[in-house]
């Protein structure tokens, strides 16, 4: 999955070399010695779900949790934050990079956290709303936007079959979701990726087709990609979004975008609540319109609606019980200037500007928070 040279080098390198930046799962740990945690619970009637268990779980020490929140009828039931636990802080320091405790301590309430590929699903969005504006038509052929496809045999890939991660089009590096993290112009290598698929057919997680969004929504409205942003979706929404772009100056409509917890909750709010007039409910139905297990830059899990981000970046839509859980992992911004994107395929994590979340892009293990876990126990008492 990850691009990696010699040993000793390679296990203190960064682990986005080739990123698919998707949410690891797996089990759950806990300590008698919590890290420094602080709770909000509203003051309504949430005696149908199982908070509390649900959230000894995901916040238990071992799993990397920084927050989660969980919402229901636009009331927050519960948030809880905290910083890195001892557990955690061992294994950093384990595995060498012990001079980065110190950033993930102190509760940090309305600190930002990031997406990774949870961005996906906002790009996702932003293609609805050009689609509202009568700028484009997700059916359309992506050669309308992207002439340079014009005369080869990419000219009929639509923007649903991008959308869908079923355009056909190589997979960079050849390693799941794609090495592209490494070039200074993203835009322009998945521009010039040839189709090695049947197009429509064939689902591959490939990065470059969400950077590919990015190009045609900016070609399709003639805006900047973040002004189209921050006009038609932030602004209504009262997020004040930093999205990370490559050196060259692309938004990486595939990942890397910061906000506040709150603020992811109000986008999936957005979802939940048809669209609330910033994108046509017809869109939000055409997401859910699939027997697939991936739709228009979504995820689908057990009876939820998903965004899904690298390092277990999640937000989970429950339509049935208008139930809405975030959950992001312990980061912080390597920088807080023009954030860039930054690697140039041999430096070590402390010497390369991108979202740092742990525990995988750091220390390169896998987080043990599981998504259905959580759900599963938050509803037992159901």
């Amino acid at each position: 999955m990850y691009l990696s040279n010699n040993s000793v080098t390679n296990n203190s390198k960064i682990i986005f070399l080739s990123l698919i930046f998707l949410s690891g799962c797996g089990g759950g740990g806990s300590s008698s010695d919590s890290p420094l945690t602080q709770s909000i619970v509203a003051p309504i009637n949430n005696s149908s779900w199982n908070l509390e268990e649900a959230f000894e779980y995901g916040m238990a020490d071992g799993t990397y949790t920084q927050q989660i929140t969980v919402i229901q009828n636009g009331e927050v039931l519960k948030t809880e934050y905290r910083d890195i636990g001892n557990i955690e802080a061992n294994q950093l320091i384990q595995s060498g990079r012990g001079e980065l405790v110190s950033q993930y301590q102190g509760v940090r309430s309305n600190s930002p956290v990031t997406s990774w590929s949870t961005a996906k699903s906002f790009t996702g969005i932003l293609i609805g709303i050009a689609q509202d504006q009568n700028l484009l038509n997700i059916d359309d052929k992506a050669s309308v936007y992207l002439n340079e496809w014009l005369d080869d045999d990419r000219k009929d890939i639509t923007i649903r079959n991008i959308l869908n991660m079923r355009s056909g089009l190589e997979l960079p590096g050849g390693v799941a979701g794609g090495n592209i993290t490494i070039f200074n112009d993203q835009a322009s290598i998945c521009i010039a990726l040839p189709l090695v698929m049947p197009m429509g057919e064939q689902f591959e997680y490939n990065n470059c087709n969400s950077m590919l969004l990015g190009v045609i929504l900016e070609r399709a409205t003639g805006q900047d990609f973040k002004v189209f942003a921050d006009t038609y979706l932030f602004s209504k929404l009262d997020i004040n979004a930093r999205w990370w772009r490559d050196p060259s100056g692309n938004y990486l409509s595939y990942c890397c975008l910061d906000m506040t917890q709150a603020e992811f909750g109000r986008f999936g709010s957005m979802i939940l609540n048809n669209g609330d007039g910033i994108i046509s409910e017809a869109f939000i139905n055409d997401i859910l319109a699939t027997d697939s297990f991936y739709n228009l830059q979504f995820w689908f899990g057990l009876n939820t609606l998903e965004t899904r981000g690298y390092d277990g970046q999640i937000i989970a839509i429950d339509f049935s019980n208008e139930l809405i859980v975030l959950r992001n992992s312990l980061y912080f911004p390597k920088t807080e200037a023009d954030f860039i994107f930054r690697n140039d395929g041999d430096s070590y994590a402390a010497d390369i500007d991108a979202p740092l979340t742990l525990p995988s892009v750091v220390m390169q293990i896998e987080d043990n928070f599981d998504m259905n876990q959580f759900l599963d126990i938050l509803k037992s008492n159901n």
